[in-house]
């Protein structure tokens, strides 16, 4: 048979399917990579800045004077408080933390793919590992902020109690919630760049809708359960609730773990679905 017509095979390669359990197992075996992807964030978030690590503490701390003023103050929200004892400001500054948490790592989980276009097209490795690195400085940029609380609180002449278990226990569900929509964002956003112009604006609203500068008993009881449909309510007064030693509710807290759960299955699944065309169209 002469070569011209010799038939030609044509060989496709293409990723296997894997099942979650394989997927987990590998996510496991990267755990070295998720550390340096983490560390490095870290490095560059405060590498030639003038204000630095402080940042973490004045976003937050300038947002409490300015949501003191203007809504403990003017719109009297401070009279409103469930709890008497406890000052609007530290009040506002203790929802502000998990609240900032949330919104800097959905942020920052959101566009992290798109930043990081480069390292995705020149070696494998499980891309949900992007995304997550976000928390190391999330978490340092909470522990930082944290501090400040301790002062006002311990100023005010506070004592903590055995609340204080509740903080993990809050804070393992800000991770699940806010990890989950940033790495569903950030499938999205590979694909539909406008997606990183809209993020910011949605977590924005969020705020508003979040226990943060008002507490739930302003809202009318009819409308508790509209209220409770958002997972960060039970998140931020779990927490709020823990280090200010006060009463909780706890039907919304577990409520909220439990929708945190499924927020950051469904995350991991979409991405876990879309990650394998990532190297064409990022």
């Amino acid at each position: 048979m002469s070569e011209t017509t010799r038939p030609r095979l044509t060989v496709l390669i293409s990723p296997s399917r894997r099942s979650l359990g394989l997927v987990w197992r590998e996510i496991w075996s990267y755990r070295d990579l998720w550390w340096t992807l983490a560390a490095r964030d870290v490095r560059v978030r405060y590498k030639q800045t003038v204000l630095g690590a402080a940042w973490a503490i004045l976003q937050p701390l300038l947002a409490m004077v300015v949501f003191t003023v203007v809504f403990g103050r003017f719109l009297g929200v401070e009279d409103r408080l469930p709890d008497p004892g406890v000052s609007y400001s530290v009040w506002v500054y203790s929802g502000l933390l998990p609240w900032t948490f949330f919104a800097s790592t959905a942020g920052g989980a959101a566009t992290s793919l798109v930043s990081n276009s480069a390292l995705m097209t020149k070696v494998y490795f499980p891309r949900i590992l992007i995304p997550l690195s976000v928390l190391g400085y999330t978490t340092v940029d909470l522990a930082m902020a944290a501090l400040i609380l301790v002062v006002m609180i311990l100023a005010g002449g506070a004592v903590p109690g055995l609340s204080l278990l509740l903080v993990p226990v809050a804070f393992v569900g800000l991770v699940l919630c806010g990890a989950g929509f940033g790495v569903a964002l950030a499938g999205l956003t590979v694909k539909y760049r406008d997606f990183r112009y809209a993020v910011p604006f949605l977590i924005q609203i969020l705020l508003f809708l979040t226990p943060v500068i008002y507490p739930t008993s302003v809202v009318p009881e009819k409308y508790h359960w509209i209220a409770y449909l958002n997972p960060l309510t039970g998140l931020v007064s779990g927490f709020r609730a823990g280090v200010l030693n006060t009463p909780i509710d706890v039907v919304p807290l577990i409520l909220s773990l439990m929708m945190s759960g499924v927020i950051f299955g469904f995350g991991y699944l979409y991405l876990w679905r879309v990650e394998s065309h990532f190297a064409d169209i990022v």
